[in-house]
């Protein structure tokens, strides 16, 4: 079910594509339903079927902060099977996001196994979810202090590179226990 997608269905009333419709091209939002714009890996992905039924069955209290009822579906796509993919959701009343697709990698992937969109218009779709999650995240009035930002960075951890292992060329390792540098090792696969 991986390959390149487009998202047919769009909620209404959406933070994300108010901003995207505001700064990208004129029919900006109205083309992400026609051009390939992003990869998608759908073989573990939620359906939108799945979705309904789970909001359908959620008796969560009401006065807890996230009710699966309150994340609304703001784009869906189709599987190379016919089916409907929840690709964006978006909560009613709080900044937080969930994708099942992948912008990022119209920008920084070039995979000749993956049919992953290049053109100029996945881009600049990528471009435009990436600056949106930015200023999303300037208006939280959390920061680092001047002096732990840059020793938080995730370039301050060890680089594993992959080869032929696996599709992504190199991964970061994170330990469970901090103190312990080596903690993981990658087992070789069968060849």
């Amino acid at each position: 079910m991986d390959g390149q997608g487009s998202i047919i269905n769009r909620a209404p009333r959406s933070r994300l594509l108010s901003w995207i419709q505001d700064r990208g091209p004129t029919d900006f939002v109205d083309v992400v339903q026609t051009e390939p714009i992003s990869y998608f890996n759908h073989h573990r992905g939620l359906t939108r079927s799945t979705y309904d039924s789970l909001v359908e069955g959620d008796t969560t209290n009401t006065t807890t902060i996230m009710r699966l009822a309150d994340l609304i579906v703001v784009a869906t796509s189709r599987s190379k099977q016919d089916v409907e993919i929840v690709s964006f959701l978006e909560h009613r009343f709080f900044p937080v996001y969930a994708s099942q697709f992948h912008p990022e990698k119209n920008l920084y992937e070039w995979n000749e196994r993956k049919s992953i969109p290049h053109t100029s218009f996945s881009g600049e779709f990528a471009q435009l979810l990436g600056n949106f999650f930015v200023e999303e995240a300037r208006k939280s009035p959390h920061s680092f202090r001047e002096d732990e930002d840059l020793g938080l960075l995730v370039w301050n951890h060890p680089i594993t590179p992959l080869g032929h292992r696996s599709d992504f060329d190199a991964v970061f390792m994170f330990p469970k226990n901090p103190t312990d540098p080596f903690p993981y090792t990658l087992k070789q696969q069968k060849g």
